[in-house]
């Protein structure tokens, strides 16, 4: 959500579930809202015990776009659903197939040889790593967190 935003979050609240005996000691599920400074707010879930889907919705006043299987290497589906004056209107796009890997390699590549940063620095992993300990901490908490001061 940091990447589609453009913006850091300033809040997270979290809570976390434990107890299905098939996972054991981990933390079975955790959802987790993200309060960023345009006023957008992402709910966000992960879990061992639900049943397996990669999504992202993003809804608007004017809209909503649905990506399935966002987060997986095929699959995609994007379904762009907006207004049409009374009516409403939606529209399906299905994505090629690419190699996230690959194009991933290649950015790097690029980016080594042609002496630039590449698009997701190091930087990015710890502000995310900063950011899930938050999520945590909210959790424990019971209450929200304020990040607005994460920095590395």
């Amino acid at each position: 959500m940091r990447t589609l935003l453009g913006e850091e979050p300033l809040e997270v609240s979290a809570q976390m579930v434990r107890g299905d005996e098939r996972i054991g000691e981990l933390d079975e599920t955790i959802a987790f809202t993200l309060r960023f400074p345009s006023g957008a707010i992402a709910q966000c879930s992960a879990s061992y015990a639900a049943y397996e889907t990669k999504d992202l919705r993003l809804y608007s006043e004017d809209g909503a776009l649905e990506l399935e299987n966002a987060f997986a290497y095929t699959g995609q589906r994007l379904f762009t659903r907006h207004r049409l004056g009374d009516a409403r209107g939606v529209e399906e796009t299905r994505l090629a197939h690419a190699s996230a890997f690959a194009q991933e390699i290649d950015h790097f590549a690029d980016a080594i040889l042609h002496d630039r940063a590449p698009q997701t620095p190091g930087e990015e992993g710890v502000r995310d790593h900063l950011l899930m300990e938050a999520i945590y901490r909210a959790a424990g908490l019971g209450h929200p967190v304020d990040v607005s001061d994460i920095s590395i």
